[in-house]
């Protein structure tokens, strides 16, 4: 009986040993466009994790260029391959294949390298005791993967769904309204059609093709009404909506946001926007004030769409940088309506981006204290991914900042983006005449949005936009922002000296003349006497 069961003993480790000659897959990430393919007897575990290790990750968000990681806890890495499949399950044989990537032997190495064909790639990492990783993904330029609404009739819609690489696997419609999820039926191909039938309401169909790339888009069914806002390019604040159902839409709602995607219920709240019942309503609304904005349309049965936007005439994030000392810079960065929830700082050399851990706020002091002289970005993202990113040069000197506007005449300043030395009367077609834009488009807007002609008078708080850029101009005296010195002028400064009138900038900037930070008398008296003709502000 002993002898009967080391025997059983025997086969049993025969049988595992056969078994693990051929490749099998584990560790299937469910995540977007990654997969390891580990080979059984060119592995080992350390530890409990994989040895060799190899891992990819995009850099700058860009999916062609990747910074290729392989490490090993036991051993060299001497061999680092890639090579492009012509299919997801394609064996590559690494031995004779792929296309060598220079390294130095090591532990653990680290390389960037940018792809320049679109496509699914592995890559393959060999030990000195010829442990082996193999670890795939998809290198694309837009995204893989495409959902086109091809028709819709009654309830039925009708998608097409194409993958640029593999075969499409999973079809879900979720019914936003009810969570329930129903999963579609398909053949697995690159290109399929579906088909589906439902009841009035808002719903999401997602697909995932083979390398786990994940497609989400938002439809509705039957009563839910159609919901359409542009923006006015004249005026920040003022939006078309164009509305259209089967039956009348009954109302129309907006409400401020509080938080990014707060949801409101507007059956219960809600500010009505005046409108007579029809079944296709196109009409203009101007805000009064500066927000994030939720607009709601319903029909007579009920359906209801939600429109999200954000409406603002200054850019909704603003940076500072206060002062530097040796290398430690500190700056503000301060969103108008939403929490500040990222703040980056980018190497522009070396393209390293170093994120900060902040507590978001509306408000916010950072000190940071930088490595070495150079270029940097300053990159700050609000709760509703409103961006905004600054650049300057940290030198001995102090601080640079970098921007592609200069002017012999004007004063530009780069960190507060304003440019100021502007003197009344000064046109669109001069004031261009007297910046170099560095070659970039370029547009003026007043102070409320609205585009100024050629001949116009540019004003305090007109804006500059170059590229990614925003500057206020600054007209010197002129605090009203109409572009030249007038009596109202001359009464503003006035009753804001003896503190009848409050004055925020830029127009407190157009009024100090002669001391930076406040408004003196002397300034009262200079613009006093150019109105009347008695003396010109140099």
């Amino acid at each position: 009986m002993k002898n009967k069961k080391i025997y059983v003993c025997i086969l049993i480790l025969i049988i595992i040993l056969i078994s693990n000659n051929g490749a099998f897959a584990v560790d299937d990430k469910d995540s977007e466009l990654l997969e390891r393919v580990i080979f059984a007897n060119k592995y080992v575990l350390k530890n409990g994790d994989y040895d060799p290790d190899v891992n990819v990750e995009t850099i700058n968000g860009s999916h062609m260029n990747y910074k290729i990681k392989a490490n090993s806890a036991s051993s060299i890495i001497e061999e680092l391959k890639y090579a492009k499949k012509t299919s997801v399950n394609e064996d590559i044989d690494f031995t004779t294949a792929g296309t060598a990537l220079e390294i130095t032997p090591s532990s653990s190495i680290e390389i960037v390298h940018e792809f320049t064909e679109e496509g699914i790639y592995e890559i393959y990492a060999r030990t000195q005791e010829n442990s082996a990783m193999k670890f795939k993904f998809c290198a694309y330029r837009t995204f893989p993967v495409t959902v086109t609404e091809m028709s819709s009739v009654a309830k039925t819609k009708t998608f097409k769904i194409n993958s640029k690489f593999c075969n499409i696997e999973q079809v879900k419609i979720i019914n936003e309204d009810t969570s329930v999820e129903e999963t579609m039926t398909i053949t697995p191909a690159k290109e399929v059609t579906v088909e589906y039938t439902g009841e009035s309401g808002n719903y999401q169909i997602d697909v995932y093709d083979e390398m786990r790339c994940h497609k989400i888009v938002y439809f509705s069914i039957g009563s839910a009404p159609t919901l359409n806002i542009e923006k006015d390019a004249n005026n920040k604040r003022k939006i078309t909506i164009s509305a259209a159902s089967d039956g009348n839409i009954e109302s129309i709602k907006y409400a401020k946001q509080s938080r990014k995607n707060e949801e409101i219920d507007f059956s219960t709240s809600g500010i009505d926007i005046p409108i007579t019942p029809a079944k296709q309503i196109t009409m203009n609304y101007e805000f009064s004030e500066d927000g994030v904005y939720s607009v709601c349309a319903q029909n007579a049965i009920g359906g209801t769409i939600i429109w999200n936007l954000s409406i603002f005439r200054d850019f909704p994030v603003n940076i500072n940088i206060i002062s530097i000392e040796n290398k430690t810079i500190t700056f503000e960065v301060v969103g108008s309506f939403m929490e500040i929830v990222d703040v980056k700082i980018k190497n522009n050399k070396t393209g390293e981006i170093e994120s900060i851990n902040i507590i978001p706020n509306k408000k916010l002091t950072i000190q940071h204290t930088l490595l070495q002289y150079g270029d940097y970005t300053i990159i700050a993202t609000d709760d509703i991914d409103d961006q905004l990113s600054s650049e300057f040069r940290l030198s001995e000197e102090g601080i640079i900042p970098l921007t592609i506007v200069e002017s012999e005449k004007y004063e530009v300043n780069g960190i507060k983006k304003i440019i100021t030395e502007i003197p009344e009367k000064t046109s669109v077609t001069e004031f261009i005449r007297n910046i170099d834009t560095g070659g970039e488009d370029y547009t003026i807007h007043n102070s409320i949005g609205g585009i100024i002609s050629d001949t116009d008078y540019v004003g305090t708080g007109s804006k500059l936009k170059v590229g990614n850029e925003e500057y206020t101009l600054i007209v010197k005296g002129d605090l009203d922002g109409n572009g030249e010195i007038t009596i109202t002028d001359v009464s503003k400064v006035k009753l804001h000296y003896i503190g009848l009138e409050e004055m925020e900038e830029p127009y407190l900037l157009a009024g100090q003349l002669t001391e930076p930070g406040k408004i003196t008398i002397t300034d009262v008296s200079k613009i006093k006497l150019h109105f009347i003709g008695l003396e010109q502000i140099e």
